[in-house]
């Protein structure tokens, strides 16, 4: 039975994880690559897929400067936190139910 509730638990923590994955990258494509290049600086290139870290570097260099944080940059960061932690407590589930 406890099996059966683990993977169930897997589950919805790889859900989550590709939710929220998804949704963060659609934020870096949409608001943090178009005010990285506003700012006159180089974006990543898509081809190397490090492209949205490498921006997310770049912004939050510019935010630092401007001395203020754009709301779409404390989105990528939740929402690739709540990614994060869905994935470590999914492998933590799989490893318990083992």
């Amino acid at each position: 039975m406890t099996t059966q509730h683990s993977f169930h638990l897997f589950d919805l923590c790889a859900f989550c994880f590709l939710v929220f994955g998804f949704a963060s990258l659609a934020v870096w494509f949409g608001w943090i690559r178009e005010y990285v290049q506003s700012h006159g600086e180089r974006t990543g290139s898509l081809l190397w897929g490090g492209a949205w870290i490498t921006d997310y570097a770049t912004a939050m260099r510019i935010a630092k400067h401007e001395s203020r944080v754009p709301w779409f940059l404390r989105l990528f960061q939740i929402m690739m936190s709540l990614g994060l932690l869905f994935f470590i407590v999914g492998i933590i589930s799989l490893a318990l139910s083992q």
